[in-house]
């Protein structure tokens, strides 16, 4: 933890991330938040871990981490959900508050639903995540064309009927 908190020094708009185990909602929302706006000095830390701690057992679960947290996928889902929880945070604040107005908490949900609806149904908003997930990755040298192809195996061209008598279906009548 000390290396990630010097590592948080050098950038001011850095979060602390929350504990996972606080079961409010907004604090998963500022964990996801602090885990976006300070990912450069996690990975950075995490490849101080690597190479510079003594105990193996840490430096394989910072390398795991490190392998995890540089894949594209990790970056448009971290980016997905972020937008996603940033537009239920006022919900979940207003339903966990302890004196809960019915009437307000019922026009939360509408807008909040009426927002979700909105994003789920826009290219435009998907194109935007996508394109920043692109720029993230660009700016940690992650070849996202490369990661498809390792994820994906090559399609084949089907066989041909009639190739090998042995595999061909024979249509009876």
């Amino acid at each position: 933890m000390k290396v990630l908190n010097i590592n948080y020094l050098c950038n001011a708009f850095s979060l602390i991330p929350k504990s996972t185990a606080t079961i409010r909602w907004n604090c998963k929302y500022e964990s996801l938040k602090a885990v976006f706006e300070s990912f450069d000095q996690t990975l950075l830390s995490l490849k101080e871990i690597e190479k510079n701690n003594v105990d193996a057992e840490t430096r394989q679960e910072a390398k795991s981490i490190l392998k995890n947290m540089q894949c594209y996928s990790f970056i448009l889902y971290l980016i997905f959900m972020k937008n996603v929880l940033a537009m239920t945070n006022a919900l979940t604040c207003e339903l966990q508050t302890e004196s809960l107005n019915i009437i307000s908490s019922i026009e939360v949900i509408d807008k909040t639903c009426s927002l979700l609806t909105t994003e789920r149904n826009s290219d435009r908003n998907l194109r935007n995540i996508i394109l920043l997930s692109d720029k993230v990755a660009e700016e940690h040298s992650i070849d996202t064309t490369e990661e498809f192809k390792t994820k994906h195996r090559p399609r084949r061209p089907p066989r041909k009927i009639g190739d090998n008598p042995h595999t061909t279906h024979v249509f009876t009548r």
